[in-house]
């Protein structure tokens, strides 16, 4: 906080900004004639105020109101200096002088009498001018400003000291000569690198502390006012150093957030005073200082305070002057009140007196102030002739090559190292073998010429092993050393691109610029970048990148360049030039115009991002005042009620906004605020627009709830748990119940004290497990303890000998615990349905909790962005997510590949930047992206910074300039690698205690554990807790092996956005579930880095300033929603109290415990899974407050249409017969007559999906091609198509899982390459997936299918399904097998269905052997899919969903399926059609209740706006009585009168004065307004003031006398009460403002009129039917159900029917079902179809293929076609489309519905990347272009590679 003189006079703003520029101007004119200010012309000066607190006004280019005087500044300063002030104003304030003077009487009451002083944070000079003059006239004074201006200022003021204008960072003093630092330090969130600190990067805070401590000698002082954060924060806090350095802490002051309120803002403030090396006695409180503990503020635990500045409402502090609030501004921000009458001088000096003296000593000899010459300093004449930017490179005009950074400009060099030896003792020993004699010669002599090229040094700590330096320690030394005479040309030739490309840039910045001279800059880049190019290659090579990324605008210069596929050769890499060298590709900046309506200032507002900006509005809307603007723009905008009512201040919102979010804590707000009486708002309106919008109730009969639901209340458990288990009838509010739960931070538990007294009771013992061996599960209540954590334990028990106990799974007693825990959730499900009362608690705590949340549909339209290359525009989608980014300042961004997501990051994070609300964002990308993405960054957005780290940012040699860049330099974005990004660790601290958290998260767990005998749970808690103490070990150690010198909270990040997040969320939850399927069971350190920093980021900016982006935010469980739900919205997760994993499954998953054969089959093992999710619609819109979906099928994107074909071959002889075996096989498994060891099901089922793929699988030497007849099938196609597609070099894709080229046994892969060889096909033109065996491979394989060199790729799912970017020619996929998940399918087909396809029509080829298990597969992948799309799209009403896991089939399911029993699939197709029945019965029931409740409110709610409207009649029949008329009236005489009916008259209380005139009563009435003044403020109370035509005229008395500028409301009070706000503008606007009420009810007629008929139309539409419609049909499918699934379920073979029997069965039924129900439809029997009946039988292979793009075609023809102003894709749309959306099963689902396909258990881990798109539908080229044009990203590499 640079402070400036006070004032004598409270100066308004137009006032500061006239005496700032006066101060400047004299300033000037004073360097100008090289002279000292006069006494006159110091007191101008004195006026100067600084910057502070005008930020909003006067810099913000977008508000006019100092449009002139902006100009005016920019004239008379430098754009640095211009720069600096607009920075500092949102932190540069000046200090009061009461405060000074206080901190003076404070240092001469301690005996201090004069010496050396600094202030090394001058301002204008307050702490000098404020001394006493017997201290000045006995010191030294010394002053230090960064500020230009505000330090030329200082030195005419205070001409007698020293004043140096630079940063204090940059001074560096001999010794310690201060006797006394007093500052005010600076407040700005920034880093200070000192060398003399190692660049070791400090809060600028603690850097002032740790300097200003270390230029004191022993007994020095420092007094300063600082930031909170200095005494507050834990982490990384400064005070640890500063008492290590022997540092005293006399005492402190925190100072209201009044006391720089003249100065123009709002903060808390500490005065601290500490005294270097004085051990003095000093109180407990002072010690307490110290401490590393902090203490949470007892009514909002976001906030931490030092225990120094404690204080509670019952404990007050004398150091603390006011009562702690906490604002909602950025998070829980501390704030210090003080009310009307506290007085700062008085309070301050009694709250000093507390401090203690210091430690006396007779001042030291004076002593000189001597400044260490610098060596690199800023050389003023070479900069000034170089132009050279900080972090750039520049060329003088004899062609030198310089570099500037933050310390200097010098010649360029590029990085070296020189290794040597040194001994244990750090003596140097010798330079490594390696250099010649010459080499080392040279490096000595240029480090004698100038050490500093030395940049660092590293020393091993272990010695070296190596048999020539054995036991010595290996050094390098890190220098620079000159540049060759080539890299000088290469970098001067890069500086001329830069420098054209710049020009060029600068130029299109203004709408009228020179056409003559754009193309003439035009033509320079062109020369310039073919000269380069033609000697040095293209600016993207390695070799020019690595020389010239030092440069701040390389990726600028990077972009210019577009790579591009190489037709001819596709091993080469080539660049093309970019539109920029071609045609006008900046947009000019925006200037606002003038408007003529609120609405469309409203809009200016939002399309700038601000909200409801009222200084925006009025600077383009002028001339109308605030208070009108809101008026005209009514019930578009409303007042922010839980702003409002958090700190009274009135701030709007968009109606849009006000509806949405947690419309339940609006409601209680508004209410709150009818109750007190406020009358700021009509709040009953209010009341009425949110209650509109609050969700229908859920009603019991759809809530899904068990005992583990952790949101119902505890007293409801309680009393089932008394009630039904222990025999003792409780009330649901008795104490007993109240008290027999227990809650800790993992769950709920019992308390057992109480529940000890009825352990015995009969019930609890009946429905315990009755077992011999285990007496642990003996009561129900220990089994209930278990439920109430949805954990489900599995009984282990020793068998064998008592000398050879095996320990294994009980699987009868764990069967049996298993029916006990369903009979215990069956007893509680019932006694709730028994008791309405308790179904009414467990409704309304389930609304209350889950069903509050209305998800706002972000409307980012009107948005605008600038510096957005031109032609370059955002969809629909992606300007709502930067919306919702915008308000939210967090999000899941989770859109498909090709929907713009990076686009999206990056608009979001620079209009962030451009409204101030984040400073230094940073983009986490994987890491082979980085300079791509950085690119991209450039292409979109030309004139914005970037500084893209590289892999050699981290080497010891450049870290350090690395961490400079970031700290000094303001760039607009950070781009990092994943891995990089590993590299930049928290602080140690902070690590420390983030460990030692989940250490005490995992020591419940395990206790739990430990008592409850779950071994599972307690090894894995046990193992993870083992590997986080190692770490912690490691860390405290300080064995990490990477040094402190880098950390993340030191670099100033303060907004994260992670690409390809999905990266980060193997993350094992704390649970004491044990083993889940699809729940990992360990965390990477990875994910653990990444969840301590945004727990950084989060704990500074409340929980946000984090987004996430990816296509697949689950892939494998659904425990990686909970993942992706706890990184960035844990606020959420905590007040749905659902934070806790096993809280998260109580309320939204069942997880089910059963026995399972192992895959050996010779033991059971206990498998826990999901086996159901329920209450979906709440789950999701929790999901989707932070999550931010964008499926393909919705977007409408440019992809292939796909035709499906099912292929079918018929089994040969050989698989008939070993069907037949498998068979008989899976008989003697069923009955038990095989070892398990030897043979079950999982082999049997895994033998037949080899069958019906190729025989040969199973046994290479016995089988022979002819066995099988699929990869014939095959082949065919292949072929053909390979034929047909020749033309334009088609690619095709086999998919297969089985048979895969693994170097063992027969390979399918291989069968069907030499086949196709034998075809004809070139041996050169097939490729396996499996033989590029690295990136770098697989990128080359990329590129030889793009450019049809290789035409036939086979892959497995695992290696080709996702990351595979081979779309551009392929044609067709073929499926060979079935796996088991959908989304392999899914992955598989995103290879061909996506953008960048030049087909307009695909082929996906299914091959089905018939009789197989490939069309029961087929149909088991469609029926997950469909569960799948209707949770992530909502558009169906299911509340749950049942889980279709992997598991193996039954031997009944097998055997029905290999003999082809036709009523498998008939009991399949009932079960599926019961289960939807039975569905549409429970919505039906739901809709009964629902519309029972509706009538119930509308009978209320009408009978209420009935009697509203009856009163306001009789209202408006006053109005029309006593409203003013005239008429003309013809006398006797026959002259024409004028006579006024209802002459005005106003009656004013208390005396009867009647006023007759509008202006006289419209001024008496504002001045009886403004004078009604509460003597009692507590008890404010209505006054009445007036009687105006019938109406009484009254307001509420105000707290306060009236300020000017202040709005009240009056009320008008005839039946009704009706509120008009008055502005005082004038005596008749008031008049004019209440006639306008009184004569204006027939619009609230007309509403309450309208809210009357919505109420009869509810009415009317009465109850839902009281019969489900579709009960016949129900009943049918439930008898059929009941003849068939007993037939087909028959365990016993002797008893099982033959087909023959169940066919006569089942048309027994029908007959009979026929006759019983002669009103049923003919047709009513259940269809079964085949999935090749789903497929198209019309095929035509011999089609001729149509292209979406010719392939040939140049872009500049696409460009004619479509105009200049649209970014066209390669792969453009050019002739109209007719496709349409399929609904089978492949078309259905997309990348992001794969993602969560675990939702239904699967759990083997695949490739995280997925990328598929759908098939969309579209009428016209013209459609697909607009929706085209706006995503450049669709060809960008890094989506794709």
């Amino acid at each position: 906080m640079e402070e400036q003189k006070n004032n004598t006079k409270t100066m308004t703003k137009a006032e500061k900004v006239q005496a700032n520029l006066s101060a400047i101007k004299l300033v000037k004119a004073l360097e100008a004639d090289n002279r000292l200010a006069d006494s006159a012309e110091q007191e101008i000066l004195s006026n100067y105020v600084g910057w502070g607190g005008l930020a909003n006004d006067f810099f913000d280019s977008k508000i006019n109101r100092f449009a002139k005087e902006r100009d005016e500044l920019k004239s008379l300063v430098t754009k640095e200096e211009y720069r600096a002030m607009e920075m500092s104003s949102l932190t540069a304030y000046y200090t009061s002088p009461e405060i000074a003077t206080a901190m003076w009487d404070k240092i001469v009451e301690s005996g201090f009498k004069g010496g050396n002083i600094l202030d090394p944070s001058m301002g204008t000079g307050i702490f000098f001018e404020t001394m006493p003059e017997d201290i000045k006239e006995n010191s030294t004074l010394y002053g230090i400003e960064l500020d230009t201006i505000t330090g030329a200022i200082a030195k005419h003021l205070h001409q007698d000291a020293t004043v140096l204008v630079q940063g204090f960072e940059t001074v560096n003093f001999e010794g310690t000569p201060f006797d006394l630092v007093i500052t005010n330090v600076p407040f700005a969130d920034v880093r200070i690198v000192d060398k003399a600190y190692d660049n070791k990067p400090y809060r600028i805070h603690d850097y002032f502390f740790k300097k200003a401590i270390d230029l004191v000698p022993y007994h020095g002082m420092v007094a300063a006012i600082t930031s909170t954060g200095t005494a507050d924060k834990s982490a990384g806090s400064i005070l640890p150093d500063l008492r290590r350095s022997g540092t005293q802490f006399l005492g402190g002051v925190r100072l209201p957030n009044t006391a720089f309120k003249d100065a123009g803002t709002r903060v808390v403030t500490d005065i601290l005073f500490f005294q270097k090396g004085a051990f003095i006695p000093v109180p407990d409180t002072n010690i307490d200082f110290w401490s590393s503990d902090r203490k949470k503020l007892p009514f909002d635990k976001r906030v931490s305070l030092n225990p120094y500045f404690f204080q509670d409402a019952i404990c007050k502090n004398p150091c603390v002057l006011g009562d702690y609030q906490v604002r909602h501004f950025n998070g829980g921000t501390l704030d210090l009140v003080v009310d009307s009458s506290f007085d700062l001088a008085s309070e301050l000096q009694e709250a000093l007196s507390k401090v203690t003296v210091p430690f006396e000593v007779e001042r030291l000899e004076p002593r000189d102030i001597i400044l260490k010459e610098e060596v690199n300093y800023l050389d003023q004449d070479l900069l000034a002739s170089l132009d050279i930017r900080l972090n750039e490179y520049a060329c003088d005009k004899n062609g030198r090559v310089y570099y500037r950074d933050n310390t200097s400009i010098r010649p360029s060099s590029r990085a070296a190292e020189m290794i040597f030896y040194q001994d244990e003792q750090g003596q140097f020993v010798k330079y490594d073998d390696k250099y010649k004699e010459e080499a080392i010669l040279d490096f000595e002599a240029a480090v004698e010429a100038d050490p500093n090229i030395v940049t660092n040094t590293w020393v091993s700590q272990t010695p070296s092993k190596a048999a020539k330096s054995k036991g010595l320690y290996k050094g390098i030394y890190f220098y620079e050393t000159p540049l060759t005479d080539t890299e000088n040309k290469r970098i001067r030739g890069m500086v001329a691109i830069k420098n054209a490309y710049q020009a060029i840039i600068d130029i299109q910045m203004t709408t009228d610029y020179d056409e003559g001279k754009f193309k003439q800059l035009l033509a320079t880049l062109n020369q310039v970048y073919d000269t380069f190019k033609k000697k040095y290659g293209y600016i993207n090579q390695a070799v020019n990148a690595r020389l010239f990324d030092r440069d701040d605008h390389y990726p600028l210069i990077a972009s210019l360049e577009l790579e591009e596929l190489d037709e001819n050769d596709s091993s080469k890499v080539v660049f093309v030039k970019s539109d920029a060298f071609q045609k006008p590709t900046i947009r000019p900046k925006k200037h606002l115009h003038q408007v003529m309506s609120a609405v469309e200032a409203l809009n200016v507002s939002l399309s700038e991002g601000r909200g409801v900006d009222l200084n925006l509005m009025s600077s383009v809307y002028p001339d109308v005042s605030e208070d009108m603007m809101i008026s005209e723009l009514g019930e578009t905008v409303m007042i922010d009620v839980e702003r409002y009512i958090d700190d009274k201040t009135v701030h709007y919102v968009t109606k849009d906004k006000f509806l949405s979010g947690d419309v339940l804590a609006k409601r209680d707000c508004i209410n709150s605020l009818i109750e007190d009486g406020d009358t700021q708002a009509d709040w009953e309106r209010y009341l009425e627009l949110i209650l509109s919008v609050v969700p229908e109730p859920v009603v019991l009969s759809d809530i899904d709830f068990s005992i583990g639901s952790s949101w119902i209340p505890s007293n409801v458990v309680s009393q089932w748990v008394f009630n039904e288990l222990l025999d003792e009838k409780v009330g649901l509010h008795s104490e007993e119940a109240k008290s027999l739960l227990v809650k800790s931070r993992i769950g709920r538990g019992f308390n057992e004290r109480l529940l000890n007294c009825y352990m015995s009771r009969q019930s609890n013992l009946r429905l315990g497990l009755r077992d011999e061996y285990n007496k642990s599960y003996s009561h129900a209540t220990d089994i209930v303890a278990h439920l109430l954590t949805s954990n489900q334990p599995t009984i282990m028990r020793n068998f064998g000998t008592t000398e050879n106990p095996i320990r294994k799974v009980d699987e009868v007693a764990t069967a049996n615990l298993r029916e006990c825990e369903r009979v215990l959730q069956e007893s509680f499900k019932n006694f709730i349905l028994e008791n309405p009362r308790v179904q009414e608690v467990i409704e309304d705590t389930y609304n209350e909790v889950f069903n509050r949340y209305v998800t706002r549909q972000y409307d980012g339209s009107l948005l605008e962005f600038d510096g957005l290359a031109k032609g370059v525009e955002l969809r629909p989608h992606q300007k709502n997510a930067v919306q919702r980014i915008l308000e939210e300042r967090r999000a899941l961004l989770a859109h498909e590949v090709g929907t713009g997501k990076t686009l999206t990051m990056i608009s979001a994070a620079f209009k962030m930047k451009e409204l101030g609300l984040i400073h230094k964002p940073l983009f986490v990308v994987p890491s082979s992206l980085t300079a791509q993405f950085g690119q991209e960054i450039m292409r979109f957005y030309p004139t914005k910074k970037v500084f893209v780290t590289t892999e050699q940012d981290f080497e010891k040699s450049r870290r350090r300039l690395f961490v400079s860049r970031i700290l000094t330099s303001d760039y607009d974005g950070i781009v990092i690698g994943h891995s990089q990004f590993e590299k930049v660790r928290v602080s140690q601290e902070r690590e420390q205690a983030f460990i030692s958290e989940k250490i005490d998260e995992l020591d419940e767990i395990i206790s739990y554990a430990k008592a409850n005998d779950d071994k599972i749970t307690f090894k894995q808690a046990q193992s993870m807790r083992r590997s986080l103490e190692a770490n912690l070990e490691t860390l405290l150690e300080n064995k990490t092996g990477i040094d402190e010198f880098i950390n993340f909270e030191s670099l100033g990040i303060d907004m994260l956005f992670v690409d390809e997040a999905h990266g980060y969320k193997n993350v094992r939850p704390m649970t004491r579930l044990g083993n889940v399927a699809g729940i990992t069971n360990r965390t990477s350190k990875k994910n653990m880095d990444m969840e301590m920093k945004v727990r950084v980021l989060q704990e500074e900016h409340d929980t946000r300033h984090v987004v996430f982006a990816t296509g697949t935010p689950v892939s494998n469980s659904i425990s990686e929603m909970y993942t992706m739900m706890n990184y960035l919205q844990p606020d959420v997760m905590e007040h749905f109290g659902v934070s806790f994993f096993d809280a998260w499954v109580g309320a939204f998953g069942i997880v089910e415990n059963s026995l399972e054969l192992n895959p050996t089959g010779d033991k059971y093992i206990s498998r826990k899974r999901f086996a159901k999710f329920m209450n979906l619609p709440e789950l999701m819109a929790i999901y989707r407050q932070t999550a931010d979906i964008q499926m393909t099928e919705d977007l409408n994107l440019p992809v292939p249409m796909v035709e499906k074909v099912a292929v079918e071959s018929q089994l040969t002889d050989n698989q008939k017969v070993y069907l037949d075996e498998l068979v008989e096989r899976s008989d003697r498994v069923k009955n038990g007559s095989v070892d398990p060891s030897e043979d079950n099901m999982l082999k049997i089922t895994s033998e037949a999906r080899k069958l019906a793929l190729d025989m040969r699988l199973l046994d290479a030497e016995f089988y022979v091609r002819a066995d099988a007849d699929k990869l014939m099938q095959v082949v065919e196609r292949v072929d053909k198509i390979y034929h047909m597609e020749a033309k334009h070099k088609g690619t095709q894709m086999i998919f297969s899982d089985l048979g895969t080229p693994n170097g063992k046994g027969f390979s399918v892969y291989q069968e069907l390459k030499d086949l196709l060889v034998e075809r004809g096909i070139p041996e050169e033109e097939i490729a396996f997936i499996h033989d590029a065996a690295n990136k770098k491979a697989k990128l080359q394989l990329q590129r030889q299918m793009n450019a049809g060199e290789i035409r036939i790729l086979m892959a497995s799912t695992e290696k080709g399904g996702t990351g595979l970017n081979v779309q551009r020619r392929m044609k067709a996929v073929h499926h060979l097998d079935v796996p088991w998940k959908p989304s392999d399918i899914i992955q598989r087909n995103g290879r061909l269905v996506r953008q960048g396809n030049i087909y307009r029509k695909v082929n996906i080829f299914h091959y089905i052997t018939k009789g197989s298990f490939d069309n029961y597969l087929w149909q088991i992948q469609e029926t997950k899919l469909r569960y799948i799309t209707q949770i992530m799209t909502s558009r169906t009403p299911m509340r749950a969903s049942e889980d279709i896991d992997e598991q193996t089939l039954s031997a009944s399911e097998f055997k029905a399926i290999a003999t082809g029993n036709p009523y498998l699939k008939l009991k399949m197709e009932l079960d599926n059609e019961f289960e939807l029945l039975s569905n549409r019965r429970k919505a039906w029931k739901r809709d009964i209740s629902l519309s029972q409740k509706r009538i119930k409110q509308a009978l209320k709610d009408k009978e209420n706006y009935e009697k509203k409207l009856t009163l306001l009649v009789q209202d408006k029949e006053l109005a029309e009585k006593t409203k003013p008329w005239k008429e003309v009236v013809e006398k006797e005489d026959g002259k024409k009168y004028e006579v006024e009916h209802n002459p005005f008259v106003m009656t004013f209380e208390p005396d009867g004065y009647e006023a007759t005139k509008k202006d006289v009563a419209g001024n008496q009435l504002n001045y009886a307004m403004q004078m009604n003044v509460a003597s009692d403020p507590l008890h404010m109370k209505m006054t009445t003031l007036a009687h105006y035509r019938g109406f009484v005229l009254r307001a509420l008395e105000q707290k306060s006398p009236w300020q000017p500028e202040r709005m009240l409301d009056l009320h008008i009070i005839g039946q009704n009460s009706y509120a008009v706000r008055l502005d005082f503008a004038s005596g008749i606007g008031t008049i004019q403002r209440i006639n306008n009420v009184i004569d204006g009810m027939d619009k609230q007629a007309k509403l309450l009129q309208e809210n009357i008929d919505r109420c009869a139309d509810t009415i009317k539409r009465g109850e839902a039917a009281d019969v489900f419609a579709d009960q016949a049909r129900l009943d049918y499918v439930s008898a059929k159900r009941a003849i068939v699934n007993p037939l087909i379920e028959v365990e016993d073979e002797s008893k099982k029917p033959t087909v023959e029997q169940i066919e006569e069965a089942i048309n027994a039924f029908e007959l009979q079902y026929k006759a019983d129900h002669p009103e049923m439809d003919k047709d009513s029997d259940v269809k079964v179809s085949s999935i090749t009946e789903e497929y198209t039988a019309s095929y035509d292979p011999d089609e001729e293929s149509e292209l979406v793009e010719v392939i040939n075609e140049s872009v500049d023809e696409e460009e004619a076609v479509f105009g200049e102003e649209v970014v066209v894709a390669q792969e453009i749309v050019e002739e109209t489309t007719h496709v349409v959306v399929s609904q089978e099963v492949l078309d259905m689902a997309d990348d992001f519905l794969e993602s969560i396909s675990e939702l239904f258990g699967m759990t083997e881990e695949h490739n995280d990347n997925v990328s598929t798109e759908l098939v969309y539908e579209t009428s016209s080229v013209n459609e697909v272009v607009e929706a085209e044009v706006e995503v450049y990203e669709e060809i960008s590499l890094f989506d794709f590679v």
